[in-house]
C-alpha cells in the first residue's frame, strides 16, 4: 500500500543524526526515513530484486512439485532477470536452488542445457550440498552425476583484491583467495560509503585463477548522492542521475510525493532591547530619587536605583542556544523536479459520465434515380461505454418531383430512423450503426453507416459517414446510398 507523506531527511553526518531526526519529529509529524552512509546502501538502486528473486524461486518450486515444467521455466527466467538486475547478495540456499530446478525442469521438457544447469548448482552449492527435497529420484540421480563430474575435472582459484567485504555466492567469506569448483560464481562487495552493493559473476575454470577487483563509479559514493540531494534542497537544482534515484524509490514505495529535508545547527541568541536613559537634570530636587527602601536581598536603595539595576540586568545578553533550523524542498516524482512549496493537487474528471449526444445532420442520397438533400436532427443515448441507441428525425428534398399519389406530388418526405450504434471512445475513433427508417409517405426500409467521429474538446463532436439503404418503395426492393456530415455537443 501506498506510504504516507514522507519526508526523507539528508544526514551527512557519522553519527546517523540521531538529535536532528527527533528535533524533526517534533516539528514536522509524519513518516521520517533517514538518509547517511549506512541507511543509503543499496536503498536507492533502480530495482528490489532480493524480494522478487526469492518469489519467482519459490513459485518455480511448487511448479517442479506440480510438473509443470513450462510453467516453472517461466518462473525461473524471471528469477534470473530479478538477480540479474539485483545487486545485493542473496541467499546460498537460493541461488542453488534456482540452477537445481532449471536443471531438473529441461531434463523433464527433453531440452538441451539440464547438464549445465544441475552441474552449476553443484558449484554454487561449494559450502554445502544441493538441496534434495522435492526432487525425484531420477533428477537426484542425474544432479549427483554432474556433481561427480563436477569433482573430476578439478576446481580454479577466485583472487579478490582490496579491501571491501566479501560474499561468493551469497556466503560470506574473508579470505582473498579462495579454492572453488569450476563454473560461475556470484561475487558481491560492500564498502563503507558506497551507494550500492558491487555485484559481478565470475568465471572459475579448472587449474586456472582468475582475479577481480570490486569498483564502484562516482555516482556510486554516498557522499555523492546526498550533497547532491543537499544541492537540490539549498538550490532547487541537482544532477538527474541523483533525481531519477530519487523518483525510482518514489515509484517502488508508492509515494506520490516527497519532502526532502536538510537539519542543520543554528545558534540561537536572546539580544537584548537597547536603550539609553539620560543623566539627571543637575537642578532636579534630590527627593526626585525616592526616599531609600528595602529591595528582596535586603541592600537599602531608592527606588530609581533599583529600577536601573533592573534594567541594568535585563538588558545583558542571553547564554547562545544550541538549535536547528529546518532546510526543506518538495520533490515530484512524475516530473522529478524540486520546488520550494508543495506542488497544486490537479483533480482531473478522468471519466466521462455524459450519455446524451444531440447532432444537426447534413447529408445528400442517391434513391430512384433521384438526388436528395438530407437534413436531420440526431439524438444519441449512451448504454454503456461504446454503445449508443440512435434517434433521427428530418425531412428528405428530391431534386424532382415523387408522384406520390394520383392527387399528390412533390418533392419532400419526412424522415424518421431508430437504430443502434458501436462508436470508439477516443478523439479520433471510427463507429458503425444501423437503424430502421421510414421516408413517408414513400419508403421503409434499413440503413447501414460507417464513419470516423473527431472530438474538438469535451463537448463537441464532428462525424463524416457513408450510408447503404435497402428498403421498400411502391412495394417493390429498392437501394440506396449516400453522405453525411454531422455537428453534435454531448451532455
Amino acid at each position: 500500500m501506498p506510504l504516507p507523506d514522507i519526508t526523507l531527511m539528508l544526514c551527512r553526518a557519522p553519527d546517523g543524526c540521531e538529535e536532528e531526526r527527533q528535533w524533526l519529529a517534533s516539528v514536522q509529524p509524519g513518516l521520517i526515513v533517514v538518509a547517511d552512509e549506512v541507511r543509503s546502501l543499496d536503498t536507492f538502486v533502480m530495482t528490489d530484486g532480493a524480494s522478487s528473486f526469492a518469489e519467482a524461486v519459490q513459485s518455480a518450486d511448487y511448479a517442479v512439485a506440480d510438473r509443470k515444467w513450462r510453467s516453472a521455466i517461466g518462473h525461473l527466467d524471471r528469477a534470473a532477470a530479478a538477480l540479474g538486475a539485483w545487486p545485493g547478495t542473496v541467499e546460498n540456499h537460493l541461488l542453488v536452488r534456482m540452477y537445481l530446478l532449471r536443471g531438473v525442469a529441461l531434463r523433464n521438457l527433453g531440452r538441451d542445457g539440464a547438464e549445465v544447469a544441475l552441474r552449476q548448482a553443484a558449484a554454487s552449492a561449494w559450502k554445502s550440498e544441493p538441496d534434495p527435497r522435492g526432487i525425484e529420484a531420477a533428477d537426484q540421480l542425474a544432479l549427483d552425476t554432474e556433481r561427480r563430474k563436477l569433482l573430476g575435472g578439478g576446481g580454479g582459484t577466485l583472487l579478490v583484491e582490496g579491501n571491501a567485504t566479501l560474499w561468493v555466492d551469497g556466503i560470506p567469506v574473508e579470505r582473498r583467495s579462495l579454492e572453488l569448483p569450476a563454473g560461475l560464481h556470484r561475487v558481491t562487495a560492500v564498502e563503507p560509503g558506497r551507494l550500492r552493493t558491487f555485484v559481478a559473476s565470475v568465471p572459475v575454470l579448472p587449474g586456472r585463477s582468475v582475479t577481480i577487483r570490486p569498483e564502484w563509479g562516482p555516482t556510486d559514493d554516498t557522499a555523492w548522492l546526498l550533497s547532491e540531494l543537499a544541492r537540490g534542497v539549498e538550490e532547487l537544482d541537482a544532477d538527474p542521475l541523483a533525481l531519477l534515484a530519487l523518483s525510482d524509490w518514489c515509484v517502488r514505495h508508492e509515494a506520490p510525493a516527497l519532502t526532502l529535508v536538510e537539519v542543520v545547527p543554528a545558534l540561537a541568541i536572546d539580544l537584548p532591547p537597547s536603550f539609553a536613559v539620560s543623566a539627571p537634570d543637575p537642578g532636579r530636587p534630590d527627593a526626585s530619587a525616592g526616599a531609600p527602601i528595602s529591595q528582596e536581598a535586603g541592600i537599602p536603595a531608592t527606588f530609581e536605583a533599583a529600577t536601573a539595576e533592573a534594567a541594568e540586568a535585563a538588558g545583558e545578553p542571553g547564554r547562545p542556544l544550541n538549535t536547528y533550523r529546518l532546510r526543506s524542498a518538495y520533490f515530484d516524482p512524475v516530473t522529478r523536479r524540486l520546488s520550494a512549496e508543495p506542488a497544486p493537487i490537479v483533480m482531473a474528471d478522468t471519466v466521462d459520465n455524459r450519455r446524451f449526444r444531440l447532432s444537426a445532420r447534413l447529408g445528400w442520397r442517391h434513391q430512384l434515380e433521384r438526388e436528395h438533400a438530407t437534413i436531420d436532427a440526431r439524438a444519441h443515448y449512451r448504454l454503456h461505454l461504446g454503445s449508443y441507441v440512435v434517434g433521427e428525425l428530418g425531412v428528405v428534398v428530391a431534386d424532382s418531383d415523387y408522384n406520390l399519389y394520383a392527387d399528390w406530388t412533390g418533392t419532400t418526405l419526412l424522415h424518421a430512423a431508430l437504430g443502434y450504434r458501436w462508436q470508439g471512445e477516443k478523439t479520433l475513433s471510427p463507429f458503425i450503426g444501423a437503424a430502421l427508417e421510414v421516408q413517408a409517405p414513400l419508403w421503409v426500409g434499413a440503413y447501414t453507416e460507417m464513419g470516423l467521429g473527431l472530438r474538438f474538446d469535451r463537448d463537441w463532436v464532428g462525424e463524416i459517414a457513408v450510408n447503404q439503404h435497402p428498403g421498400f418503395a411502391g412495394g417493390e426492393l429498392e437501394f440506396a446510398y449516400g453522405l453525411s456530415l454531422s455537428l453534435g455537443r454531448r451532455w
